[in-house]
């Protein structure tokens, strides 16, 4: 009678779980695959713009920047000037009233109320909406953030900023064209009176916002909420940009090109830059320490 060997099979290797860029995208600049999967906080997921031809794994991703960054400066701008519009509709000019000892005073007209908690408001609903769920970055930070971290190559990087700008201009000349000449004056750019400070509050927050653009992951199945809570909050707190697309589309808006490349790019896009450096340190300690 022989003895049957039983073998038990060798249990796997625990797999190290390291810190890894998981922002809008994969390393190689495509949506994340678990991005695919069904997810019952996301508006709209991406399987659902792939369906529709709107986002794809395999290019670039200069497509999908291109036309979401003219959905979201176009919806963002046109948001403002519909809420301006209610609020104030046709307001007259001011108006000097006399007064018995023959002095006068200027009465301004109508100033909107409301148009920072709408910007608050279609900012946050279309980062979750519009850029986690396409993959796109739609901010040339994010994409610069994403280049020094290791998360996307230079080409690639340089492709999407340049779509990006391409898709904001195409939004903001649809917007100048379709608007009210009267509400025009309500999209202009940001005229710091110390640019220097401007600079260094632009690098600061841009630093914030890319490092939690680059560590959303921790957040889970509500990444893409917390992410654009903390940039409401990063807005709220320091006025800064973070996003040198939206400075140019108000200056291409008003074509005012003060302090937009020294303040609002160059500010944005060292402190992106730095973040993800720091994020890729990050990133080669945790996985020495694991090995």
């Amino acid at each position: 009678m022989s003895r049957q060997i039983v073998t038990t099979p060798e249990k796997a290797p625990s797999v190290k779980r390291e810190l890894s860029v998981k922002h809008y995208s994969s390393p190689d600049g495509s949506p994340l695959k678990k991005a695919a999967k069904k997810n019952v906080v996301a508006v709209v997921d991406l399987e659902v713009w792939q369906a529709v031809g709107l986002s794809s794994r395999n290019v670039s991703g200069a497509w999908t920047e291109l036309w979401g960054s003219f959905v979201f400066k176009f919806v963002l701008h046109a948001a403002v000037l519909l809420s301006v519009e209610l609020e104030c509709g046709e307001a007259p000019p001011p108006v000097l009233k006399t007064w018995w000892g023959g002095g006068g005073v200027a009465v301004a007209e109508c100033e909107p109320q409301y148009t920072f908690p709408v910007v608050l408001a279609t900012v946050f609903l279309l980062i979750v909406w519009l850029a986690f769920g396409t993959g796109a970055h739609l901010n040339p930070s994010v994409t610069a953030g994403s280049v020094a971290a290791g998360a996307l190559p230079l080409v690639d990087g340089a492709v999407r900023i340049a779509a990006q700008v391409a898709g904001v201009t195409l939004a903001m000349t649809a917007l100048r064209e379709g608007a009210p000449t009267r509400l025009h004056k309500y999209v202009a750019p940001a005229l710091p009176l110390d640019p220097a400070w401007a600079f260094s509050l632009e690098a600061a927050f841009t630093f914030l916002n890319v490092t939690a653009g680059l560590s959303c992951g921790i957040w889970g199945r509500y990444k893409a909420h917390a992410t654009a809570a903390i940039v409401l909050a990063l807005i709220s707190a320091g006025g800064a940009s973070m996003d040198p697309s939206g400075a140019f589309a108000a200056s291409y808006f008003q074509r005012d090109w003060r302090h937009l490349v020294e303040v609002y790019w160059a500010g944005s896009i060292l402190g992106a830059v730095v973040a993800g450096l720091a994020w890729r340190m990050l990133q080669r300690t945790t996985k020495a320490k694991a090995e």
